[in-house]
């Protein structure tokens, strides 16, 4: 019988959702097969075949529209499917009401039990041995898709690229060629990162690197599942849910809108990333 996860949201979600997954397979000692939207997901595959404890990744239709988190959360399986497979569904039974990793966890009865701070601290991706390298990586779209106007990240960066400038040996702009194509415009000195759709090389490329700074979408999730610091900028979602649905889990992710990372950007910073800097240093 296979243990089955269903994903019916898009990327993002279903990075945040993986943690429950994740923890299952670690305490039963079971492979699992993920089930996710052949929409959306297509570049998650790679990355979650890597997984240790994953035996198979499935693209699945089912979706009917993405308006929480992928509905209806069950895929519309037919009862055909269900035969031979024990499956859990981690998608939204309604909207969240409190961080995604945390709602799936009690929502979708897992038989998993988990001390919070090690769900928030543990990474959950496996990517192999990187070099590591003192870069930041940053993830920007030139139009938010929920608020259709310019990321407030954008601002963010321009307030803070002097100072990461002398932070970082280099910064590295990812995502689809119209989001690197900004951040150049922007900013021509800096370097890009061209992952091909594959989320697994630009994990691989993440879990190298020192910090990550970006907008509300999946790069970012990916920086919280390897616990690499990393600082979420806040745009308004829905009718402005509250921000903290979207966090990533760790002690060194930073979710917060533009004007609240005036204040708490220098005590991340002087945190995470000189400290860090300063003993890998000596």
């Amino acid at each position: 019988m296979a243990v089955v996860f269903t994903f019916p949201g898009k990327m993002g979600d279903a990075i945040l959702q993986y943690p429950v997954a994740y923890h299952y397979a670690k305490q039963s000692g079971d492979k699992i097969e993920l089930w996710m939207d052949e929409t959306t997901c297509k570049p998650l595959v790679p990355l979650f075949e890597a997984q240790p404890c994953v035996e198979k990744v499935k693209l699945v239709g089912g979706v009917e529209n993405y308006n929480c988190g992928g509905q209806p959360f069950h895929l519309s399986l037919p009862t055909s499917e269900f035969e031979g497979n024990k499956i859990y569904h981690l998608g939204m039974r309604a909207f969240p009401v409190r961080q995604i990793s945390l709602q799936a966890l009690s929502e979708s009865k897992v038989p998993v039990t988990v001390p919070v701070e090690e769900f928030a601290n543990t990474p959950y991706l496996e990517v192999g041995e990187v070099e590591k390298v003192n870069r930041l990586v940053v993830h920007g779209q030139s139009i938010c898709p929920h608020t259709r106007s310019t990321p407030t990240m954008w601002k963010f960066l321009s307030g803070v690229w002097a100072e990461c400038v002398s932070l970082f040996d280099e910064i590295v702009f990812v995502g689809a060629p119209v989001d690197r194509e900004t951040g150049l415009f922007v900013y021509p000195t800096a370097k890009e990162f061209d992952d091909g759709g594959d989320f697994l090389k630009l994990a691989r490329f993440i879990a190298g690197s020192r910090c990550m700074i970006g907008c509300g979408s999946a790069p970012i999730t990916i920086a919280g599942a390897l616990k690499v610091p990393a600082v979420r900028v806040h745009d308004r979602i829905a009718n402005d849910a509250p921000r903290v649905i979207w966090d990533n889990l760790g002690e060194n992710q930073l979710n917060r809108t533009e004007i609240e990372l005036r204040d708490e950007w220098p005590v991340f910073r002087d945190k995470w990333l000189k400290e860090t800097v300063a003993a890998e240093i000596a």
